[in-house]
């Protein structure tokens, strides 16, 4: 049992029945469903593709298509997350 506090959470990414939790210092895999996961999440978490939930205070930079995030990981924005995405930084 590994206990991870949000706030260090860089990224999530789900392998299909798994999900791996990148945070600051350890990355930890885990037989979680991003579907299941992502419920009740703080508001700093953020699902951006349908494979990642990403945290807001470890982006770096972002444009239109993709985010860099602090441990320079670039990540896709999903065409069905892109708005609710741009909303939460408005150009």
């Amino acid at each position: 049992m590994t206990r991870i506090n949000f706030h260090d959470i860089i990224y999530v990414e789900s392998l299909r029945q798994y999900i791996r939790i990148v945070t600051t210092d350890q990355t930890v895999v885990t037989k979680l469903n991003i579907g299941n996961f992502e419920p009740g999440l703080p508001a700093q978490l953020i699902r951006i593709h349908k494979s990642f939930i990403i945290s807001k205070d470890h982006i770096k930079s972002y444009n239109h298509k993709f985010v860099t995030l602090s441990n320079d990981k670039v990540i896709p924005i999903g065409a069905t997350y892109k708005n609710e995405f741009l909303n939460h930084f408005p150009h």
